[in-house]
């Protein structure tokens, strides 16, 4: 650093003056960055280390969660019968499976339509299937102990396409609802 400024040995001009200023505090910018990047590194530093820890207790957890998933987490699945043209969910959670008879597309079209503002008559299979299971998963708490043992309820709570298409209703948590008269 250069701390000339006049002086009896050095006779300098307004714009060597103002260099010279210019450079010493664009030197004391630098220091101060320098002070500023130390700091960012060293909390960047912490941030990773902290960040190496929680993944390393994710890896730990991971292995009991896959437990927990296949013991609590219901598997949905909806399975086509060809020799009837039919369809039926099939729900598993943990070793314990129960299955139901949906219907024909064109039934499980009409029963879900009413949650729709357009028609999904034309919609292809998967969308139907897609939008039969979010509907499922969204109620299937309700029916959780009843896919746990195999004790019979009775018939408003048994595991079947209506009640749950009713539940669903009960529940609101559709975005759309279509009035019908059959409602």
């Amino acid at each position: 650093m250069f701390n000339m400024k006049k002086s009896n040995h050095f006779d300098l001009s307004q714009d060597q003056l103002k260099s010279l200023n210019e450079w010493d505090l664009l030197s004391l910018k630098k220091d101060q960055l320098f002070k500023k990047k130390k700091e960012v590194e060293s909390k960047l530093s912490k941030i990773k280390s902290q960040i190496d820890i929680i993944n390393h207790k994710k890896l730990t957890l991971k292995p009991k969660l896959k437990r927990l998933k296949n013991k609590y987490i219901p598997i949905i699945s909806i399975g086509f019968d060809k020799r009837w043209s039919t369809y039926n969910c099939i729900i598993k959670i943990g070793t314990h499976q129960k299955s139901f008879y949906l219907g024909k597309e064109k039934v499980i079209k009409d029963k879900i339509n009413i949650f729709f503002k357009d028609d999904i008559s034309e919609k292809n299979i998967t969308f139907l299937k897609e939008e039969t299971i979010k509907i499922i998963r969204n109620v299937i708490n309700n029916f959780l102990s009843q896919i746990s043992s195999n004790k019979s309820t009775n018939h408003t709570n048994k595991l079947s396409f209506d009640n749950i298409i009713k539940k669903y209703e009960e529940q609101g948590d559709w975005e759309y609802y279509k009035w019908t008269k059959s409602n």
